[in-house]
């Protein structure tokens, strides 16, 4: 699971950039009296506002966010998580465990799950899971 950065609805999207950037993430939640209700990937940020000409420090998360927040549950299976992402044609998925997210599952984490089910075999694979090569897990060298 990927680490998960968080604004509040009422930052702009120039800070949510600078975040995901000092996280090294590719998405950011957004939070709204404590509730996440939206997240905003790098894509939204590329698409809606860069390839716009728009200035992301004058635009808010919330007017670019995708809102209802897709999430699947902490027992979800990789297989789950990876329909969720194809059916809603999503890249980040946060993870709920008791009405809390707990974690966000990016398309890149699916991809590294299957490698290690694979032994990190398939190159193609491993360059979506970002495993370079000579470079595989301790427990693979």
């Amino acid at each position: 699971m990927t680490h998960i950065a968080s604004l509040p609805i009422d930052r702009s999207v120039r800070e949510a950039a600078e975040l995901m950037s000092r996280a090294d993430v590719g998405s950011v939640l957004v939070f709204a009296e404590g509730t996440p209700i939206g997240i905003v990937t790098e894509r939204d940020v590329v698409r809606k506002i860069v390839a716009e000409g728009i200035d992301s420090a004058k635009v808010l998360v919330a007017d670019v966010m995708t809102t209802p927040l897709v999430t699947v549950s902490s027992t979800a299976t990789v297989e789950e998580a990876s329909e969720k992402m194809m059916t809603y044609n999503i890249r980040y998925l946060p993870v709920i465990e008791e009405e809390e997210v707990v974690g966000i599952v990016a398309a890149k984490d699916i991809a590294l799950a299957i490698a290690k089910e694979q032994n990190f075999e398939d190159v193609r694979l491993n360059a979506v899971a970002g495993v370079k090569p000579g470079a595989l897990p301790p427990s693979y060298d």
